[in-house]
């Protein structure tokens, strides 16, 4: 599970560019059906933020394979990147995050693990995305 909180009130430029990456979550999230490929997913995400003017702070690739693993790497095979021609299969349990950075200001990650099941994606954290404030 991911958690973003943010410590006070976060100003508005903050919380406009979470809502955005929860967008792009979102619309990423959409696209991640039996038989796509991957790199649909991370184009599908990088709609709205390109429409915001977000695209160049997009930090790592969309998302990532969850499975057992052992080190000293963690990480499946499958990369929800740009570029990867793999195909999203039925049972496949994978991470989709969008993760902003703006160096020197603030960084937002929205995100967390799913499930692709025949007919549907199930996000795993029943809390939601929304940004906490302490």
């Amino acid at each position: 599970m991911y958690r973003t909180v943010s410590l006070g009130e976060p100003p508005a430029r903050v919380r406009e560019v979470y809502r955005v990456a929860e967008e792009a979550l979102h619309t990423g999230a959409c696209a991640a059906v039996v038989g796509a490929l991957a790199s649909d997913v991370e184009e599908a995400a990088l709609v709205p933020l390109r429409r915001a003017g977000l695209d160049a702070h997009l930090a790592q690739r969309f998302g990532y394979g969850v499975s057992a693993g052992y080190p000293p790497s963690w990480l499946e095979p499958l990369d929800i990147v740009r570029g990867s021609t793999q195909r999203l299969a039925a049972g496949m349990v994978f991470c989709l995050h969008c993760v902003l950075k703006f160096p020197g200001e603030f960084g937002v990650m929205v995100g967390g693990d799913f499930v692709l099941h025949p007919d549907r994606l199930e996000f795993l954290d029943p809390t939601g995305t929304e940004l906490r404030v302490l």
